[in-house]
């Protein structure tokens, strides 16, 4: 058995004790059996046991990774996401206060493209955990996948009030503002971090995808003026003014990555 099928047993045996069973689809009969065979005490033994709120949830994680991934069909990602969903819920269940249980099952809903279901998961998660920063960034993130730039901002902005020292959440703030138009309060926000110089050249990255060149090409030229030896900008530069687009692209502009 490769190393791959026993992750997706152990897997398989792991969801069986969170009330989720795998289809035939994810881990396969033959495989399965064959381990029951070897070691049917053990495996009777690990279905008796309690389900953890964590292995519910490292479970659904499991699979929304493989969604994600790209390579199974539109049949196994509806099935993988329906345990999801499933192993979210079980984790909820258990131990209601599980926070990495309400991002993943607003994540599902995500991954669905029933963006007003997620909204409301993540509202109804904030209400329990309003100081969770993780949350407020996730549900910034989503608006902003649905290019509803104003409450992504306030979202946003209120998980760096929440953790001012993160860069990554300080870095989605400023991408969004910029993204949004608010170019200024975009270098205020990224020269909390970042600098000054920096702070020019990470607004002049979204212009240029925004296919903004001349604005873009000016917040480059103030970062070259401040840091005349920044070699990105100096790059950046080089290809806007050859018409070459930017080669460094923006993920967050489509916020498609989740942390």
């Amino acid at each position: 058995m490769d190393c791959r099928a026993s992750l997706l047993l152990g897997l398989g045996l792991l969801a069986g004790t969170a009330g989720c069973t795998p289809t035939s689809a994810f881990v396969k009969p033959g495989e399965t059996q064959g381990v029951e065979a070897e070691k049917p005490a053990e495996t009777k033994k690990l279905a008796k046991r309690k389900p953890s709120a964590e292995a519910c949830v490292t479970f659904g994680d499991f699979l929304l990774k493989e969604v994600r991934g790209g390579k199974r069909s539109e049949i196994e990602q509806r099935q993988m996401l329906d345990q999801a969903r499933r192993a979210y819920q079980q984790a909820l269940e258990i131990n209601p206060k599980c926070v990495p249980a309400h991002r993943g099952l607003a994540q599902v809903y995500l991954a669905e493209g029933d963006c007003e279901r997620a909204f409301t998961s993540y509202q109804a998660s904030l209400k329990v955990f309003p100081r969770e920063p993780l949350l407020w960034y996730d549900l910034g993130m989503a608006y902003g996948r649905n290019k509803e730039w104003q409450p992504a901002v306030d979202a946003l902005t209120k998980a760096c009030d929440l953790a001012p020292d993160d860069r990554h959440y300080v870095h989605a703030l400023g991408y969004c503002l910029a993204r949004a138009g608010a170019y200024d309060q975009s270098v205020d926000c990224f020269r909390r971090v970042d600098g000054e110089a920096r702070a020019h050249y990470n607004v002049a990255r979204m212009l240029l995808q925004m296919n903004q060149t001349e604005l873009g090409r000016q917040h480059l030229q103030v970062a070259l003026k401040i840091e005349p030896e920044l070699k990105e900008a100096k790059e950046e530069l080089a290809r806007a003014e050859a018409g070459r687009g930017s080669g460094n692209a923006v993920v967050p502009v489509q916020f498609e990555q989740q942390r």
